[in-house]
Formats: C-alpha cells, sequence, structure tokens
C-alpha cells in the first residue's frame, strides 16, 4: 500500500512491538524502537547540501515533504515564511500534497502583511510556536492541525491530516525537524548561490572508501 491509513500503520507498530515514531519513548532501546525520524532529518540535510541554493526552495520543499509524509503518513504540508533573509521582503515557500501529487510555489507578502501573516510575524518576534486548525494565509488549503515553530529567519510550518490530532508527539516531533531546517538555511546562506553539488560527490566518494576499508 503506498498511502496506508495512518490507524492501520499505528496498529502495525503495535503488533510487532515498534514505536511508529522515535521520540515517543526516548528510553527504549533500539530492539524495540524504529527510528524514522533519523532518517528524514537525514534526507532533509542532504537535500539542502545538494540543492542548497536559495533560488530552489520551494523545490527542495517538495523533496522535502515527500521524504517526511513517507516516515510519518499525516504530513500533508511543509511552509517556511522568511521575514529577514536574504532581504527585507517578507517570502512564503510551501508545498502540500494535492490530488495524490505534491504541489509547491512561493509567494512575496507586501506591506501591509495580512493578518494571519503579520500575527506570525509577532510569534516569531517572541520565539512563540503557532498551533492552529487551519493556514489561512493560504486561502483553499485547510489541513486539520498546524504547526509553526520559529527559526532564525522566519516560520517553518508543517501541516497534518486529521488523524494526528490524537498523536502525543507531534510537537517534539516538529521541533526536532525545525533544528535541521534551521542549519539547512544557515548552509544554503553561506553558500550564496554556489553549486555544492562536487564537494558532496567528493565527500560521498570518501565516505564509500572508508566503508569498504571498515
Amino acid at each position: 500500500m503506498q498511502s496506508p491509513p495512518w490507524k492501520l500503520v499505528v496498529q502495525a507498530c503495535l503488533h510487532l512491538k515498534l514505536e511508529p515514531h522515535a521520540l515517543m519513548d526516548v528510553n527504549s532501546g533500539p530492539a524495540e524502537t524504529c527510528r524514522p525520524l533519523s532518517l528524514v532529518r537525514a534526507r532533509i540535510s542532504h537535500h539542502f547540501l545538494y540543492l542548497g541554493n536559495f533560488s530552489r526552495l520551494p523545490e527542495m520543499l517538495h523533496y522535502c515533504l515527500y521524504d517526511m509524509s513517507h516516515v510519518r503518513p499525516t504530513v500533508a504540508g511543509v511552509s517556511l515564511l522568511l521575514f529577514n533573509w536574504p532581504d527585507a521582503v517578507t517570502r512564503h515557500y510551501y508545498a502540500h500534497w494535492e490530488d495524490g501529487r505534491v504541489s509547491f510555489a512561493q509567494r512575496c507578502e507586501s506591506e501591509p502583511l495580512t493578518a494571519p501573516v503579520a500575527r506570525l510575524r509577532e510569534l516569531w518576534t517572541l520565539g512563540q510556536t503557532s498551533c492552529r486548525n487551519s493556514r489561512e494565509e493560504m486561502p483553499g488549503w485547510n489541513p486539520a492541525l498546524t504547526l509553526d515553530l520559529p527559526l532564525t529567519h522566519g516560520m517553518l510550518g508543517l501541516d497534518f491530516s486529521v488523524e494526528e490530532q490524537v498523536e502525543k508527539d507531534t510537537q517534539i516531533w516538529v521541533h526536532h525537524l525545525s533544528e535541521t531546517f534551521d542549519r539547512g538555511l544557515e548552509l544554503a546562506g553561506e553558500r550564496q548561490g554556489k553549486d555544492n553539488s562536487p564537494d558532496l560527490r567528493q565527500i560521498t566518494t570518501r565516505l564509500t572508501a572508508l566503508e569498504q576499508r571498515l
């Protein structure tokens, strides 16, 4: 099944004595806990390393959403609302599932900001998290649960389907992903548009050689 119901995923994990998310019980041993969060964080880091050009952020979010939803099927969308980087323009980058496919794009928010975006900027300056049942800044897009966490340059938003409302580890999961996105954006800014794929290939070659030696 390409997109099994989340309830079925949880039931299967319980039957196999596996937790569906790594952080539901941080003290469990590796034999009892599967750790998908580490996998998706590694994939997101890879996208920023390989595609890490600020102009390609919508494309990167497309790949990130695809990987996240294959680890946590309730993830329906991801967005970045950046307020002060790389310029003073408020920019909104997003990707979400639409008719079984990932739709991604970007938009600029002009002053005065719309009420939902202005509220997120206020929360960002206060370093606070937003939890809602919709994403008003995107007309026509109505996820069941929306979380926005402050990053260095803006807010990372993750949207979920209705099954996520009963999960207890959602905010912890999103918080750990926000750390990965924050570092990825810093790397993209440091690169200043430089194509990093040759460096990545060299790193991969060295790691492969080390694996063979070990």
